[in-house]
C-alpha cells in the first residue's frame, strides 16, 4: 500500500471518528497533504513506511486544531467579504469596519458560542491560543 493510500485510509478514520462531513474533494485533498506533512514533521518519512501510521492522541488533536482554525479562518474571511459586500446593499449602513476588525469579533463570537472538542485539553488551548507549555 502506497503511503498516500495509507494517509487517506487514516484520514478517512479520522474524519469518521470526529463526525466531519461535507468536506469537497478539493478540501479533502488539502487535509490528507496536511496529514502527510505533519506525520512527516513530527514522525520522519520513514513513519510513512509502516504498516500502522496511526498518531498519539496529542499528535492527532494538533493536527485537528491546525485544520480547524484553516477552516475557520476560511470562514471567517468569507463573513468578512460577505458583511462588507452587503453594506452597499442595505440603506443603513454607511460605513463598516476593516476585514481584521470583523474577523476579530467573529473570532470572539465563536469563543462563546461554539463548543470545542478535541481529544485532550491542551488541543483546545492551543485551539483558542491559550496554551502555555510548562
Amino acid at each position: 500500500m502506497k503511503s498516500s493510500e495509507k494517509v487517506g485510509s487514516y484520514l478517512k478514520q479520522l474524519l469518521k471518528a470526529s463526525q466531519v462531513s461535507g468536506l469537497t474533494k478539493n478540501e479533502i485533498e488539502i487535509y490528507a497533504e496536511a496529514l502527510k506533512n505533519h506525520i512527516i514533521i513530527n514522525k520522519g518519512q520513514t513513519w510513512l513506511d509502516k504498516d500502522d501510521i496511526s498518531l498519539e492522541v496529542e499528535e492527532e488533536g494538533d493536527f485537528m486544531v491546525d485544520m480547524d482554525k484553516k477552516m475557520l479562518e476560511k470562514a471567517c474571511n468569507h463573513m468578512a467579504k460577505s458583511i462588507y459586500n452587503y453594506r452597499r446593499k442595505l440603506f443603513g449602513i454607511g460605513t463598516t469596519p476593516n476585514a481584521q476588525s470583523l474577523i476579530h469579533f467573529i473570532t470572539e463570537l465563536m469563543k462563546e458560542q461554539l463548543p470545542i472538542s478535541y481529544p485532550n485539553y491542551e488541543a483546545i488551548e492551543k485551539f483558542w491560543g491559550r496554551y502555555r507549555p510548562e
